[in-house]
């Protein structure tokens, strides 16, 4: 029986693929998965580095939050292909996601 509360986020460009658990930011997921996302703040929701745009099943994203709705009043969504943007540190997954960026390697050990 399929366990619905992990499941996989492709992040295309980067030819990276992270499984995810339910609840977890984009940004979480990679980290736990032993990747590094491009981020200046740390993951708090304040610089933007972030951002991704959600290719497919962006449906599968929690809701904007309130701090993503505050950084994009300061940061233009910038998506090359028109697709919705998100910030992988505020981006809770909630079922499979392909994400769009570029910038998505091993962490260095």
């Amino acid at each position: 029986m399929p366990d619905d509360h992990v499941f996989e986020i492709r992040v295309e460009i980067s030819d990276v693929t992270l499984t995810c658990q339910r609840g977890e930011t984009i940004m979480q997921c990679a980290w736990r998965n032993g990747f590094y996302w491009p981020t200046i703040c740390g993951g708090n929701g304040e610089c933007g580095v972030c951002r991704f745009e959600a290719a497919e099943h962006a449906e599968n994203l929690a809701p904007e939050t309130d701090r993503e709705a505050i950084l994009f009043r300061t940061i233009p969504r910038v998506s090359a292909a028109g697709l919705p943007v998100r910030f992988a540190c505020c981006a809770i997954a909630n079922g499979p996601v392909v994400a769009r960026r570029k910038g998505i390697v091993p962490k260095a050990k």
